[in-house]
């Protein structure tokens, strides 16, 4: 005789039971695995080189242009 548990045999609605804790599991690993990729698509993105090239340009332009306004204030 093999020991099956409760919820297998012994109990009304056992296999309702089993299949519901299923597919509840199922749902909880599919959305977390969607959460984790999202969140690493979104920390890679944001860390990309090319921004790092903007922030210089965009740096450069402000110095240039509060030189100009140091320049128009000096007049």
């Amino acid at each position: 005789m093999t020991a099956l548990p409760a919820f297998v045999s012994g109990l009304p609605g056992g296999m309702e039971f089993l299949i519901v804790l299923f597919f509840f599991l199922v749902f909880s690993v599919v959305s977390l695995a969607l959460l984790v990729a999202g969140g690493w698509y979104l920390l890679t993105r944001t860390s990309s080189e090319g921004d790092d090239d903007r922030v210089a340009e965009l740096e450069a332009e402000v110095a240039e242009l509060k030189r100009r306004l140091d320049e128009e204030e000096e007049r």
